[in-house]
């Protein structure tokens, strides 16, 4: 399966709150946006997903939910070269926190791997013409001696600018480059799940990279 995007809104999950101290003084939100009704937290968490809308069956009664502990001698792997991710830079982006999110977003923690949990994901979810659903994901490490990659340096420097759930910003120039090279040089885990927020549809097809990518959250 091939996988092709445009630019998509980039939405900042409110769990991201963790990754803060940044050596940036923090700014004021640029404006407003509706924030969605669900969350991680109390009546708006997870266990309570199915009852916010008859649309969210899956949530409760779903049979292959994502995410899943991927255990490295099972999961099947995507073939050589079969996934070719291209997403062109931008100058900037709108940089949402609705308390959630869908299209490029953050979750943490999410997958794991050989029952290890990493600290945070990135999930790329795309749909086709045909309303079938595949997502990119990748999980983040954290250590002491190495650089984040470029991209996500540009984001995290605004995310105390929207700590508050129905702000947003925008961000600095976007460089996909290093995270495309990063995908196409290593393997890819591939199996069939589910979105991981409302409504949590299944069939989805999930391609996750084999290697974590460095953060770098020290201040």
């Amino acid at each position: 399966m091939k996988v092709t995007a445009p630019i998509l809104p980039f939405i900042a999950s409110a769990t991201a709150s963790c990754l803060h101290g940044t050596s940036l003084l923090p700014r004021s939100a640029d404006g407003l946006v509706e924030i969605n009704s669900f969350n991680y937290t109390n009546t708006g968490g997870p266990l309570t997903w199915y009852g916010l809308s008859e649309k969210n069956f899956a949530c409760s009664k779903g049979k292959h939910q994502s995410p899943i502990d991927i255990v490295t001698e099972d999961i099947d792997y995507a073939a050589a070269n079969s996934i070719r991710f291209n997403v062109p830079s931008a100058d900037n982006a709108k940089f949402e926190n609705l308390g959630s999110g869908l299209a490029f977003h953050f979750h943490t923690p999410e997958y794991r791997i050989n029952e290890e949990y990493y600290p945070m994901d990135v999930h790329f979810v795309f749909e086709n013409s045909d309303k079938a659903f595949a997502v990119v994901g990748l999980v983040f490490e954290l250590p002491y001696f190495s650089n984040s990659t470029p991209l996500f340096d540009s984001v995290f420097a605004h995310i105390d600018d929207i700590a508050t759930p129905g702000t947003y910003t925008k961000t600095d120039h976007l460089d996909f480059t290093a995270l495309v090279a990063h995908l196409n040089s290593h393997g890819i885990y591939r199996y069939t799940g589910s979105l991981t927020t409302p409504p949590c549809s299944e069939k989805v097809a999930w391609f996750l990279s084999t290697e974590p990518l460095p953060l770098n959250v020290q201040s």
